[in-house]
């Protein structure tokens, strides 16, 4: 399969054109206009594709009147999409696939699906493509890195052209996963949950998988932690996540016109005092708020789904109740609360002291 890559003078071209067009049809938000200059890249690891560093994620698109907002984000120069079959009820890859039958050449796909799943090519029909760039499934066992049947599954889906990268998604057990993968060697990228609250436990481990094995880092969940009332103040987290350099691009979940331009504006403006201020802001949040080490998971006797509450409790915590109700009644009964014991050991096992048990039962609602 012949490498896409973006020509400059292209692109150019187009940014101009489509920042003109959306402006004129009235699409863009109120709280900011879009900028006409290029959004800066950053290379993927080994995959050597230059993606932007702001790139969009699609888990809230869940209508088709949703597509101009990711219409909006490809006309503004993003150049990689993230999406799951899951998302929304399976709306947000439809979402997509209406968009990649006239965008398709313009952006990489991420795809969070397994390998051996036998709907790969109902999923790519959806999509309106005949490949992805790069598969992304959710790993949750240090042991899957070394599994004989991912890896075939990856290398017949790449020899049969359906894909060209293979990657996982990680929530929890990020640091012994990006060692294992590592040590494995033939992982491309990963897409990591990564923020303010973890950066410091995690900025060792993705110094070491980049330099031993040139895995590509997208960043998911990165907006944790930031300051969402203040545009200015919020812009300024995104640029300071960005100050690490391993990192290749940060795929936000997007849900409205200006947040398109609030997006990609952070990487266009620079405003020192908001930076400043940011990192007198993310030094305070150090050691405060859940880093996903998994230590609580680790320790549950009863082998409760302790991180998928926790991930439902960010859910809930932001404001997507659905997204973190649908979460938790996919948890079968034997790994849900109704059999939890009370009996602490997650509590004891923080190393930041949180109450796991409440955010649990929070989480359920």
């Amino acid at each position: 399969m012949a490498e896409r890559e973006f020509g400059q003078v292209d692109r150019r071209s187009f940014l101009a054109t489509g920042a003109a067009v959306a402006a004129g049809a009235g699409l863009l938000g109120a709280a900011e206009e879009l900028e006409a200059a290029a959004l800066p890249t950053r290379t993927l690891g080994k995959t050597g594709l230059k993606v932007t560093t702001i790139s969009f994620g699609a888990m809230f698109l869940s209508t088709m009147d949703h597509a101009r907002i990711l219409d909006a984000a490809i006309d503004r120069g993003m150049n990689l999409v993230h999406v799951s079959p899951n998302y929304t009820n399976g709306q947000a890859i439809k979402v997509v696939g209406e968009v990649m039958k006239r965008k398709r050449s313009k952006v990489y796909i991420a795809l969070k699906v397994d390998p051996n799943d036998r709907r790969m090519d109902e999923y790519l029909r959806t999509l309106n493509t005949d490949h992805v760039d790069i598969l992304v499934p959710p790993k949750t066992s240090v042991g899957d890195f070394s599994n004989d049947a991912t890896r075939q599954g990856f290398a017949r889906l790449k020899q049969a052209g359906k894909i060209r990268f293979s990657g996982w998604a990680d929530h929890s057990i990020m640091a012994q996963s990006l060692k294992a993968a590592a040590d494995a060697g033939w992982w491309d990228v990963v897409l990591l949950k990564y923020n303010i609250n973890c950066r410091r436990e995690l900025d060792p481990a993705v110094a070491d998988a980049v330099r031993r094995a040139k895995i590509g880092i997208l960043v998911m969940k990165g907006t944790e932690g930031l300051q969402r009332g203040n545009a200015t103040q919020f812009q300024a987290g995104l640029r300071g996540l960005l100050t690490n350099t391993n990192l290749t691009s940060l795929c936000l979940g997007t849900a409205a016109l200006d947040q398109v331009a609030t997006n990609a504006n952070a990487v266009l403006q620079r405003n020192a005092w908001a930076d400043r201020e940011f990192a007198e802001y993310a030094a305070g949040c150090a050691g405060r708020n859940c880093n996903s080490c998994g230590a609580c998971q680790e320790a549950c006797p009863q082998g409760l789904a302790v991180n998928e509450y926790l991930r439902a409790w960010s859910y809930r915590d932001r404001g997507d109740v659905t997204l973190a109700t649908d979460l938790v009644r996919a948890l079968p009964a034997r790994r849900s609360l109704a059999a939890c014991t009370n009996c602490s050991a997650c509590n004891r096992a923080c190393p930041r002291e949180i109450d796991v048990l409440q955010r649990m039962a929070d989480a359920a609602g």
